[in-house]
């Protein structure tokens, strides 16, 4: 019998036969039950926003360099412009799991750590493959605890 199925960052969790999104224990946002998920996947999205960021920060690298007249303050400003850059650069990148039901696809990202989020849909896909057997029916609902 499993425990519980749950990503708890990303507020996602397996009670009874639906897959739960909440936001608090009180509050659901999306239930799905097993029987309409036809797939779960984990895939890698981009976010062009801090692309931007990115770009602008790089742009102003190059300006403080140039047009800053005096040396130190050109390096050190060029410096934290491409400092800022990069952290941009690095968030530009993430993971979310995505829903596939008969109404549509549904997507969440993912706060937890990787590994946990493949592990969370790895066995998710075994509950759905052997039709929902095994699944925590007997644990209480978010709202409940």
């Amino acid at each position: 019998m499993m425990r519980k199925l749950e990503l708890p960052k990303t507020m996602l969790r397996l009670h009874g036969g639906d897959l739960t999104k909440y936001v608090h224990p009180e509050t659901i946002v999306g239930r799905f039950p097993l029987e309409q998920i036809a797939d779960i996947r984990l895939e890698r999205h981009t976010e062009y926003f801090g692309v931007i960021f990115a770009a602008i920060g790089a742009a102003l690298a190059a300006v403080a360099k140039v047009y800053v007249p005096w040396e130190g303050w050109g390096w050190a400003a060029a410096v934290v412009c491409l400092a800022l850059a990069l952290l941009c650069a690095l968030i530009v990148s993430g993971r979310k799991i995505v829903i596939e039901t008969r109404e549509g696809p549904v997507g969440y990202v993912v706060a937890d750590a990787i590994e946990e989020a493949e592990g969370f849909v790895i066995t998710l896909r075994q509950v759905l493959r052997t039709g929902g057997k095994g699944d925590n029916a007997d644990e209480p609902s978010p709202a409940s605890q």
